[in-house]
Order: structure tokens, then sequence, then C-alpha cells
């Protein structure tokens, strides 16, 4: 009963791997019973004779590998006048002020615990959605859940997505000519318009349309009476040096950035030819003829005869062959464009301003080229966010704005969202599966009143937190051997649900003929991490040379570790599970769930949020839901009933 991997794929060509696989997902979904009005009262406890079942399971759980469940924030202040945990933890959200990560509160190292941090404590809600999502798997539950924010995408190159990027961000003119003696090639147009972002007094934002200019990168080094390009930009603050050059992470200097300059531009659009072109090293082409249509712009004194305009110059990100920047130039009767950011509204893909701001949005380059203050004092709703007047690139579709950004090929919403790849049968809300009854569920029809069982449902299984069975010594405990110290992990960055050809069914292994969330294809299920037996300090810990100091500690700037204080493999907790009014399929699903049907299959404390997965360990940076598989070869945990 699975629809998901039977259409992968399985031709020889490049391949690529991940930690993880999926469960397939089910054909159909298997309700627990036809209406949630038929689910057992929870006053008529032991009464029922349908759902007969009440009592309790006391659990013993075994790390099979190092463990890790980061300690909750306190939201209480540490004196007066001072931020509690939680309350620091927003602030260098918003502001991105913490250069150290060793500081950052949001890496606070501790394993999660109640009363003493020397005693670590599995969470009972960390346990019970381990359980959750197994009985949701394995009794053809309902796919939930599933987002519903719609990804973003930029792909130039000619896959399928690039293909797709393209045909809406680029209008295609075909085979043009503009004189008899022009030679003959396909000419191209941007759809995408320019704008200044501005921010009313209300809050509400908009964009004032404007018009766009490009300029030779060689005729702004004549402007400011510069000779080389990386002149324009810097790296950390700092001029770009020689061995430099290339380097991705330059950001424009605000000497030059968004000044306002006087140039001379066409007074209408014009078709300008591009060659094609070779890479020097491979003399494979990187693209054929060209032309493309737009107004260009030059230093006054090379244009004689046309009419200086003063116009802002736009900088974008270092590309190698990148020989072109941008003059936003104003208009006299500018239009307005009002960007939705309604904080009423339930739909964040409504929510544009926000989406722009999201964490999968700013990047650590537009933080490091937009910090506040710059340019001149400016104010900005967050490091790398918008600031009232900043100039962007906008793209109008089918008449309402899509989306912006600040270079001139953004990224892109999909339409689809990933929810829309759930084949419709297998997420009706009306429909109450096994995992809803055992566990309950919250609203699920927000039609019906309070206390109505189609809008909510209490849970009928509780689950304890996991402590420690016996006293052990800091060393036996701590996978450092001590408590007060805390490892830095490997950087273990995995494909994110961006990753289409790994979250979605393919036909084709082929790069052109690929997938993406717009295709017609789902999601291929339960995502779910492989397990990798034991594994050492020395396989956890950060080693590559390039994260180092001279010391050999990882470098205080680095904003992609972080800090853990694992528990070593061996180390036994005990639980309780309580359980009432179970009938006879509930409390099998529930006992299935516990001990597994294979001698070597094995539980795991796996999450969500901000994860940090060391093979079987699969570390846990928050209390979130977990999930593991029924497929894995080994995994951290030994259940015994």
């Amino acid at each position: 009963m699975a629809t998901g991997s039977r259409n992968n794929p399985t031709n020889s060509g490049p391949t690529a791997s991940a930690p993880y696989n999926f469960v397939p997902l089910p054909t159909q979904v298997v309700k627990a019973v036809e209406h949630p009005d038929d689910l057992p009262s929870h006053d008529a406890s032991y009464t029922l004779a349908n759902y007969p079942h009440t009592g309790h399971i006391v659990v013993k759980v075994t790390t099979l590998s190092p463990l890790y469940v980061r300690s909750g924030l306190s939201t209480h202040p540490p004196g007066p006048g001072q931020p509690s945990e939680f309350e620091r933890a927003q602030m260098e959200r918003d502001d991105d002020s913490v250069r150290n990560f060793r500081s950052a509160i949001k890496n606070k190292p501790e394993f999660f615990y109640t009363c003493d941090p020397e005693q670590p404590v599995i969470p009972g809600s960390t346990l019970r959605g381990m359980l959750r999502a197994l009985i949701e798997i394995i009794s053809y539950s309902k796919v939930q859940p599933v987002s519903d924010k719609r990804l973003f995408f930029r792909t130039l190159d000619n896959s399928s997505l690039g293909k797709a990027y393209n045909q809406r961000m680029v209008e295609s003119l075909g085979q043009i000519q503009p004189t008899p003696s022009d030679p003959k090639a396909n000419g191209y147009r941007a759809r995408v318009c320019a704008g200044f972002f501005r921010i009313r007094a209300n809050g509400s934002c908009y964009i004032e349309t404007c018009d766009v200019a490009r300029i030779e990168i060689s005729d702004v080094l004549k402007l400011f009476g510069l000779n080389r390009r990386e002149q324009l930009y810097e790296l950390d603050n700092k001029p770009v040096s020689s061995k430099d050059l290339n380097n991705p992470n330059q950001t424009p200097s605000w000497r030059y950035q968004h000044s306002q300059i006087r140039v001379a531009v066409d007074a209408q659009e014009k078709d300008y030819f591009f060659p094609k072109k070779f890479n020097q090293k491979t003399n494979k082409p990187v693209h054929p003829d060209f032309y493309l249509r737009f107004r260009k712009a030059w230093p006054p004194e090379d244009k004689d005869g046309d009419i200086a305009q003063t116009g802002t110059l736009v900088l974008t990100g270092h590309v190698p062959s990148k020989h072109m920047a941008f003059v936003f130039l104003p208009r006299k009767r500018p239009d307005s464009i009002d960007v939705p950011n309604d904080p009423e509204d339930p739909d964040l893909n409504h929510r544009l301003v926000d989406r722009f701001h999201d964490n999968d949005q700013i990047t650590p380059w537009q933080v490091n080229a937009f910090p506040p203050g710059k340019p001149n004092g400016a104010k900005r709703l967050r490091s790398g966010g918008l600031r009232d007047g900043e100039p962007v690139f906008y793209l109008i579709e089918n008449g309402a704005l899509t989306f912006f950004g600040r270079a001139q090929m953004f990224r892109l919403p999909y339409r689809n969202r990933p929810i829309d790849l759930v084949p419709s049968h297998l997420r009706q809300p009306e429909d109450t599966d096994l995992a809803e009854a055992i566990f309950g569920y919250v609203g699920k029809s927000k039609q019906a009143p309070q206390g109505d069982r189609r809008r909510s449902y209490s849970g009928r299984v509780s689950v304890t937190d996991a402590v420690l069975v016996k006293n052990y010594s800091p060393e036996q405990l701590w996978l450092t051997g001590n408590a007060s110290k805390p490892l830095t992990p490997r950087i273990l960055a995995s494909p994110k649900p961006t990753a289409f050809q790994h979250y979605l069914e393919q036909k084709s292994a082929q790069k052109k003929h690929l997938l993406h969330y717009d295709s017609s294809t789902y999601i291929r299920g339960h995502k779910l991490y492989w397990r990798k037996g034991k594994r050492s300090l020395q396989d956890i810990q950060e080693s590559d040379p390039e994260w180092l100091d001279v010391s050999g500690k990882v470098k205080d700037e680095s904003s992609q570790h972080t800090l853990l204080k694992p528990v070593n493999a061996g180390i036994e907790f005990r639980f309780t599970i309580y359980f009432e009014n179970l009938s006879d399929v509930e409390l099998g699903a529930l006992q299935w769930a516990l001990t597994l049907p294979g001698p070597n299959d094995r539980h795991s404390c796996s999450g969500y949020g901000q994860a940090t997965r060391h093979g079987s360990s699969e570390v846990v940076c928050g209390v979130t839901t977990s999930r593991f598989s029924r497929r894995s070869l080994c995994a951290p945990l030994r259940l015994a009933v």
C-alpha cells in the first residue's frame, strides 16, 4: 500500500546521496472511526466494551550511540533589567549581532534537564512524538503535517527547473536582427521591473516604481576615478586582495553602493548584441550569440547630445563574468505597488515582507552586505533586511506582485506548496486516523465550535520524561567525560526540501527531465534518517583544518557551528506510558511501535528544527516531534518493555 519509490528512476548515471531515505506514501488512509463522535468519551473510564484497555507500560531506554537533546531556554530574567534566555534568543535572531557562536544563546550546550543540569532527561514530548510518528507510518494514517509555505528557487542552468525559472523571469523575443548589417540571433528581455521599497508611517509597505538602466562596470570605475573592479567591493570590511579576486563572499563597498551618480541614458530600450562566449579553461560554450533588450547608461561625457540624469547605483553579488551594474532612475510620476504584509492574514505566503525576511531567505551574504547602519545610519528591519528607500527588483504575474529581491534574477516562490504535492485523499481533515484517535488532535475543523470533536480531541496516551535509572560518574555519563565541557560537532549539512531531486518522486534521472515542485508529481513520503552504529568523540568533533584556528579550536566567528553536551552510548533511562480506554487495535499498534518486529530494528530520538545529525546519534537541538524508521539497520535507542 505505498505510492512512493515505485516511480523513482533506477537507470545508471549521475547519483545523489543523502543520510536519509523515505517511507513511501500510503495509497489510502485507514480510518480509526467513521465520525469523531464515535471516539470514546473521556468521562467513561473502564466501562467501554470496545475500548477496554487502561493501564501503564514501563519502558527502559538504552542509548546505542551518543545522544543529545538541547535544553530549553529560561523565560526568567537572571537579574533586574536583564533579558531572559528566551528574550536574548529573540534579539539575536532579529539583529544577528552575535558574531561568536560560543556566546549565542541558541547554542546553549546543556542536555535537556528539569532540575539538575548534570541529570539529563529525555523529554516525554520527544518520546511521545517518536511513537506517534511510527504509528502514523505503520497504520497508514494521514500524511501530516506538511508545510503549506511555498519554497523558493533560482536556477539559471538548462535543467527542467532552470527552464521554468527563465520562462517566468525572461521574455523570449524570438529571432531578431535590429539592422540588415547585424547578425541574426535570439533576443530576450527581462520581465522584472525596478522600484524603491517604501515603508509608510503606519508600517504598511509599497514599491515606488522607477526606470532602470544597465551600465558597464568599466564605466562605473571611470565615474569614481577607479581602475580595478575589485575596488568596488570589499571582503570582511577590508579591501579585496589579489588572492580573493574570485571570492564569492565579496560584498559591494558602501562608498559606492546605492550612491547617486550622473549618467546619460538611452531614451528607450535597445537590442544589444552579446557574441557567443567560451570558458577559457574548458573551451566549453558559456552562451550562444544573443540580443538583450534594455536601456544602457554611460558617463555623461561619453554620450554627446543626451541629457544626463541622476540615478541610484546598484551593485549586485560578485560573479567572475559579470561586467554590468544597474542604475535606478526615479520617475516624475511613479506608481505605487502595495506589498502585502497583513499580520492578521493566516496565509504566510501572502505576507511578502515577512517571507523576504525568513531565515531561509536572508542569506549570510545579505547579512554581511546589508548591515544595520549602512548606508548612513539607515535602519533595517533586521540584519540583511530591507530599509525604507531600498532599490529592489520585482515581478508582476497575472496582474499581481509575485515577489521581489535585490538582484534582477532573485529567488522566486514556487506556485505549488509542498502540501499540494500530497494526494488530496491522504490529507482530508475530516478523516480520523489511528494516530489521531490515540494521541489526539487540535484545529481539525475551525468551523466547529470549541469542545466539538470535529475540532479537537484529547489523546488517551501520555508519556513521562525518561530519567536515568542509576547514578553515573561524569566519565561514564558524558561523551566528553565532563558535564562542563561541551564539544563542537562537525557541520553535517544535508539537502533541504528545496532539493526536489531527493524529496519528490522522479520518473527520470536526466537533469532536463527532473520533476520539481511545480511539476505533476508527489512528495516521496516520510523522511527518515539512516543509522550508522556507534560513534566516538573523534567521529563527531570538528577536525577540518579549514574551520580551526592556530590553537586547534574552531574559529569563534563561525556561524555554522554549535555546542553540544551529548550523553554516552550505553546509558539507561526509564519512562512510563499511561493509557486509558484503548481498543484492541490501538493497544496493539502501541505495542508494535514499542517493540518493533525485527531483531535489528531500533528506535531513534531524531528531531526537527535546528538539528545536527551524527550518524546514529542524530543529535537533536530542540524539544520537538521526533521520527524514526521502520527500515533502519541500526538505531541509537533500544527499548525494553
